[in-house]
Order: C-alpha cells, then sequence, then structure tokens
C-alpha cells in the first residue's frame, strides 16, 4: 500500500480547500492512503515535505497552493524558489511529488482552476510512483538497473 504526503498552503483557504479536495478524492479512488500537513504560505511548502521526510518514509507526495495576486517579482520569486525546492527534493530523495502550486490575478480564477489543477498534480503523483515501482521491480528481477 502506498502512502502519501499531501503539504497544502493555506493562504487563501477557498481555494485550498478546493485544491486538496481533488487530490484527496483522486487518492481515495486509488486506494492511496494519505496524511495531510497544512502551511500557510507556499514558501514553506519544500521546507515541510523536507521534515516530513525526516519523520517518515512516504511514497510520495502532492504540494498544492495559489499565488493570488498582480504578477510582481515578489510573486514570482515565491514561486519558482518554492518549485526549486520541491523539484531539489524530489531529485535529491527520488520520490515521485505533483506539483499543484499555480498563480492567477484573483481569487475568482482561482476557485476556477483549483479542482483541475489538484487532480492533475494527484495523478502525476500516482504515474511517477508507479514509474518508481516498476524500476525498483525491475532492478530487484534483473540484479541491474542500467542497461545499454
Amino acid at each position: 500500500m502506498n502512502k502519501v504526503l499531501i503539504v497544502e498552503a493555506t493562504l487563501h483557504p477557498d481555494t485550498a480547500d478546493a485544491l486538496s479536495s481533488a487530490v484527496r478524492f483522486v487518492l481515495e479512488q486509488n486506494g492511496i492512503e494519505y496524511e495531510r500537513v497544512q502551511v500557510s504560505g507556499i514558501f514553506e511548502i519544500p521546507a515541510a515535505v523536507s521534515i516530513a521526510l525526516d519523520a517518515f518514509d512516504y511514497d510520495g507526495a502532492i504540494v498544492v497552493g495559489s499565488l493570488i495576486g498582480q504578477e510582481s517579482i515578489t510573486l514570482n520569486t515565491i514561486y519558482q524558489e518554492c518549485a526549486r525546492g520541491v523539484n531539489d527534493i524530489s531529485i535529491h530523495f527520488s520520490l515521485p511529488i505533483g506539483f499543484g502550486i499555480f498563480m492567477v490575478e484573483n481569487e475568482a480564477q482561482a476557485l476556477e482552476q483549483a479542482s483541475a489543477i489538484g487532480k492533475q498534480a494527484a495523478t502525476c503523483c500516482l504515474e511517477l510512483i508507479k514509474i518508481k515501482n516498476l524500476y525498483q521491480s525491475f532492478h530487484n528481477d534483473s540484479g541491474s538497473g542500467y542497461k545499454n
């Protein structure tokens, strides 16, 4: 049984709820156990994933949240640093991560997009878990991971 970590940024509560509901729907439809961690902002997401990985060995993670407002250097920097941090964790730990963080100009746009983005992030995470499981199985069966 796979277990997935969900890290949600709750700065915009209605959007966070819609994102989380969509993620949980996909996971429950696929029989995947999960734990939820909530942080206030987007910037804190990579640290929350890293801290959780120190405590438990998850099969994957899904990070969700929204940045709402006019595009600015500050919002772009927060988004880019979060994406970089999440990607670094994914590569360093070979951890499948679904990325459901997005920027929009207003709350209405965020609510309109949240469900689809949450479902996509969950689906991507599950696809990556399948790939990881396939290669781990292949490696265990053949004794070697790389073939020419």
